[in-house]
């Protein structure tokens, strides 16, 4: 796979040919299209302590598939932005173990989920409210020493963790083929 960057905004990706394929490329906005897509259905935005104290904001896909992480990499590579990716350790015994690829720094999450926003569906809230986080924390000193015990980073925090418990009223939801899912009312941890 070969990458090629054009004046302007434009980034392409040239893709492997398959037997009777013509050569294409992918557009930027395509490509942050399909990365939005690819973050709403495998992703995690949210905050985290490692080891009960250090606070980790982060950005993170989980996957068995590498072509698909490749393919990630590549994007935040062209994006310029600091991520890694590790193998995730698992306890379920199966033979293929995951990886996972992170986006940690304050100044590579906002520039990625910028430019997703537009794109993201599912993730949209937990986005929103992290680019709030990160805006609030650049609008505090630089060694601020009660930024990660603050009345604020605490409600970032569980708003954050309350985006996640959302269930589905099954109540209003009946067997139905060939329709797009009706509107429903979303029951979620925020009370």
């Amino acid at each position: 796979m070969k990458t090629t960057e054009n004046a302007g905004n434009s980034l392409e990706l040239e893709l492997p040919k398959r037997e009777n394929a013509q050569d294409w490329t992918i557009s930027r906005d395509a490509k942050l299209a399909w990365l939005a897509g690819v973050i709403d259905g495998e992703g995690y935005i949210g905050i985290t302590f490692h080891r009960g104290h250090k606070m980790v904001k982060r950005l993170t896909i989980v996957n068995l598939d590498y072509s698909l992480l490749r393919r990630v990499s590549v994007i935040y590579s062209e994006l310029g932005l600091n991520f890694h990716y590790a193998l995730v350790n698992t306890n379920n015994g199966g033979t293929r173990r995951p990886m996972s690829i992170t986006v940690t720094t304050w100044g590579s999450l906002k520039k990625i989920l910028t430019l997703l926003m537009p794109y993201f569906t599912a993730k949209r809230d937990q986005a929103k409210t992290m680019l709030e986080f990160i805006a609030y924390r650049f609008s505090l000193p630089y060694h601020s020493p009660d930024f990660g015990t603050s009345k604020e980073f605490l409600e970032f925090s569980e708003k954050l963790k309350a985006m996640k418990r959302i269930d589905f009223d099954l109540s209003t939801t009946s067997r139905v083929a060939s329709q797009p899912l009706p509107e429903m009312v979303v029951k979620s941890g925020l009370q």
